[in-house]
């Protein structure tokens, strides 16, 4: 069973403003509908991921329209031609923000069938909280016409050693920096490296595999939930 693979990536165009392009996770400051106004304010009418998110602030909130709108500036934004021809990669993340130097992430994609939130499973990938079954609807009518993916997903391995993600960290040079900016709203700073041989780390990685676990969800379980829902 093939769990990880390299994801098909869209990545703007280098005429697009990334610091406006990128936004903070749909599910943050979902008391704080302030944030969100003034993220609003900054991007404006210029391209950016805001538009083609539901921060959950608004659920309940004139949800039709806001889901017709989200799919109509994913049609638009690909009909303009804002992306990039797509890359097959793992993508390394270097990010700082003012709580921490540097926090690093690998971009991959798993296999959903790898993924179950029930409480007592044995699957490889499993939730880290108590999925809540009435959150999963909502967001399958989302995603139900949605022509893009921009998943939040963050999964957690045992990798004591530090052997996998901070020795590509220390080969950074040898990639290809796909993106450098500053994020917007106080968010830090991000940087992208595009790995394109992903054979042997799949390989590294499924060696951390110990009494059939693999990845704990850390962040967005039940947007991941919901993707396996859309996937079944």
């Amino acid at each position: 069973m093939n769990v990880i693979k390299a994801p098909k990536i869209l990545l703007p165009k280098q005429s697009i403003d990334l610091k406006k392009w990128s936004v903070i996770a749909c599910d943050q400051f979902t008391s704080e509908p302030e944030y969100w106004q003034e993220l609003s304010k900054l991007v404006k009418d210029s391209p950016s991921t805001l538009q083609m998110i539901y921060p959950e602030v608004y659920l309940g909130k004139n949800e039709d329209e806001r889901i017709q709108s989200i799919n109509q500036h994913m049609k638009q934004y690909l009909q303009n031609g804002y992306f990039e021809e797509p890359k097959e990669c793992f993508v390394l993340v270097d990010r700082k923000t003012a709580y921490k130097e540097r926090r690093l992430g690998l971009v991959i994609s798993v296999d959903l069938d790898a993924y179950d939130y029930s409480e007592k499973t044995n699957s490889l990938i499993r939730a880290t909280e108590k999925t809540v079954v009435s959150r999963i609807p909502p967001r399958v009518k989302i995603r139900k016409d949605a022509l893009l993916e921009i998943p939040h997903i963050q999964l957690l391995m045992d990798d004591r050693d530090l052997h996998i993600i901070e020795n590509l960290y220390q080969r950074r040079h040898d990639f290809s920096k796909i993106y450098d900016f500053e994020l917007n709203m106080n968010g830090g700073h991000l940087i992208g490296y595009q790995i394109d041989e992903t054979k042997n780390i799949i390989s590294d990685l499924e060696k951390l595999i110990k009494d059939n676990l693999l990845f704990i969800v850390g962040d967005g379980n039940h947007s991941l939930a919901t993707a396996k829902a859309c996937w079944e």
